[in-house]
């Protein structure tokens, strides 16, 4: 078991083999399906997948391994930053986003 977010794990044997150790995290090297699952687990119930996220649930676009995994939330919600995910953030006079690549 590999820890790919706070308090979610997944098999070794799921990481793409392809995707270079050195620069993506474990989430990053996880197929986005797996990816997209794993930061709803992270997110308690508390968030959505939006943007190319959601767009790829959908099948309106193909979202590659390592790309940012993108999260809506309400504004209470106390998720922070990860490596990998963009969380925006709604609430009373607020429509933000934040991503750990800024």
């Amino acid at each position: 078991m590999l820890r790919v977010l706070p308090e979610v794990f997944a098999e070794a044997r799921l990481l793409s083999e392809e995707a270079d150790r050195g620069t993506l995290p474990a989430l990053g090297r996880l197929h986005p399906a797996l990816g997209q699952r794993a930061v709803c687990a992270w997110a308690g119930g508390r968030a959505a997948l939006s943007h190319l996220s959601a767009l790829h649930v959908w099948g309106l676009h193909r979202q590659r391994a390592g790309a940012v995994l993108h999260l809506s939330a309400p504004d209470c919600t106390a998720a922070g930053h990860r490596t990998g995910a963009a969380e925006t953030r709604s609430g009373p006079g607020r429509n933000d986003q934040s991503s750990p690549d800024r």
